[in-house]
């Protein structure tokens, strides 16, 4: 890898991480206002219709839409970004191009549905959870009593907050939205710019997981090979999967959940 790939791959990661900080504040505030909402109207129907009335079986469309709209206003921000710097890096001007936008658009919404998916069934895991408890204790705790446990269970003191609605949720999802943005902007930079061929560049530092993506780090195939269809010319991760590079959407998410990976141009032989 040259100096400059290097000195363009370190200036990315710290904007990165500083965008993720930011967007997973805000993927956070969305999480405890969901945690409020349904814990209050959990509580509601406890009171309203007994506890066995607790569960929630509208669907979330309006969260679906909210947490798209905030994601996108970073993610194609971070798109835009790092497609212009790598570009700058090659000496080529780049836009987003329309094509592109709503790609990667389409990836998102489909990603936050999954997300408002699991985080819907969750709440309802959780909600029987603690009813089937509550119903089992003798005495049978109030009406009341059961409408504030499940106030307590999703929101207050950090430290007995559930998984679900923490900070560390939502900080993985910022980072895998983003690190699949910043990649895509700098992918089809290189398109445009006319780079021949793309280095998977991973941090050595044990970090990765199961995934040991640090042995992909030095990997290299060509542009080309990145946009074309057929899979086989992809890069091969250690989990046995294609990818046309890091943070690739189409990817299972355990390759790309929290994934720290980008490309920067390789050096072609001659």
């Amino acid at each position: 890898m040259s100096r400059g790939a290097r000195t363009f791959a370190d200036k990315r990661a710290r904007v990165l991480d500083r965008n993720a900080r930011a967007l997973s504040g805000v993927v956070e505030d969305w999480l405890l206002r969901v945690a409020r909402r349904e814990s209050r109207l959990a509580g509601a129907r406890v009171m309203a219709r007994g506890p066995r009335e607790a569960l929630r079986k509208s669907a979330w469309d309006d969260d679906v839409l909210e947490l798209s709209s905030l994601i996108s206003r970073y993610g194609l921000r971070q798109l835009s970004d790092a497609g212009k710097a790598a570009a700058s890096g090659v000496d080529g001007k780049w836009l987003v191009a329309p094509e592109i936008k709503d790609e990667y658009l389409a990836a998102l919404e489909h990603k936050v549905v999954l997300i408002v998916e699991e985080t819907r069934a969750q709440v309802n895991d959780s909600l029987r959870s603690l009813l089937r408890e509550a119903l089992k204790e003798k005495p049978r705790p109030s009406t009341g009593e059961i409408a504030r446990r499940i106030a307590r269970q999703w929101h207050g003191p950090a430290e007995g907050r559930e998984s679900l609605f923490s900070f560390e949720r939502a900080a993985l999802i910022a980072r895998t939205e983003l690190v699949q943005a910043e990649n895509a902007g700098i992918a089809e930079a290189y398109t445009q710019t006319g780079v021949e061929a793309v280095e998977w560049l991973a941090n050595t530092d044990g970090k990765s997981g199961d995934r040991h993506h640090e042995e992909m780090n030095g990997e290299t195939i060509t542009v080309d090979a990145m946009r074309g269809s057929d899979r086989s010319e992809w890069f091969l991760t250690p989990l046995g999967n294609r990818m046309p590079y890091p943070g690739w959407s189409g990817a299972p998410v355990k390759e790309i959940a929290n994934c720290r990976c980008m490309i920067v141009p390789a050096r072609v032989a001659t």
